[in-house]
């Protein structure tokens, strides 16, 4: 995959990194540091999307 800066006049490509990886290795970071199960995580995103969906009906 690429990606296009505009730079001024200019145009530049560049490979776009993949960010899965990295997304990965912060999430169970935390999870460690919380001592948080991945049910716990599912249930907090959850309420999450609700709490976005509600802000954006307003």
């Amino acid at each position: 995959m690429l990606v296009l800066l505009p730079i001024g006049n200019l145009i530049v490509i560049a490979l776009k990194q993949p960010q899965a990886p990295q997304l990965i290795d912060r999430i169970a970071t935390i999870m460690e540091n919380e001592n948080m199960a991945l049910t716990d995580l599912l249930a907090g995103l959850e309420a999450e999307r609700e709490a976005i969906w509600r802000e954006k009906q307003s």
